[in-house]
């Protein structure tokens, strides 16, 4: 898990397309989201969004994941705990109600055996979910900070949707 406000590179889609759909960039000051088929970037300034709904999400974003039942309650409430087959699902809602506006609902499953993240999903405002199952995990990896980083192609267009708020 990032613990605080670490830069972070997620790309979904198809893994076995090796061509993701949107890439999720939490770069110095700001988070890019790349929807390579659109050609688009879309830039989230995150000092300046301090307030409402997209703020607290963010800021959720920006704290990373508790690591104690303390820090846990202070941001979330607990709607449900289940274990099956060594794997707990924790069903989360943000106590924020602006950040709820946003992301409603969170669940993570972790192993009960070696505590490694096998999943997450994350229920947005719309109805919408977006599920990351994780496996093969490399404890403190070397990575190349380029990858947060990254360039814009000259061919994308550029929207800044808070831009003016």
């Amino acid at each position: 898990m990032v613990r605080g406000a670490e830069p972070f590179s997620l790309g979904t889609g198809p893994a076995a397309a090796n061509e993701p759909q949107t890439i999720a960039v939490r770069a110095p000051g700001e988070l890019l989201i790349f929807y390579p088929q659109l050609k688009r970037v879309e830039k989230f300034p995150l000092k300046a969004v301090k307030t409402g709904p997209w703020g607290d999400a963010l800021s959720l974003l920006e704290a990373g994941f508790p690591w104690s039942r303390t820090e846990l309650e202070r941001h979330y409430d607990i709607l449900s705990q289940t274990v099956d087959d060594h794997v707990c699902h924790l069903v989360l809602q943000p106590k924020s109600a602006a950040a709820r506006r946003m992301i409603p609902r969170l669940a993570i499953d972790f192993d009960t055996t070696d505590f490694l993240l096998r999943g997450t999903e994350l229920q947005f405002a719309d109805g919408s979910t977006m599920r990351n199952d994780f496996q093969h995990a490399v404890l403190n990896p070397k990575v190349d900070q380029q990858m947060f980083v990254p360039p814009v192609p000259a061919d994308y267009k550029i929207v800044e949707p808070l831009r003016g708020r």
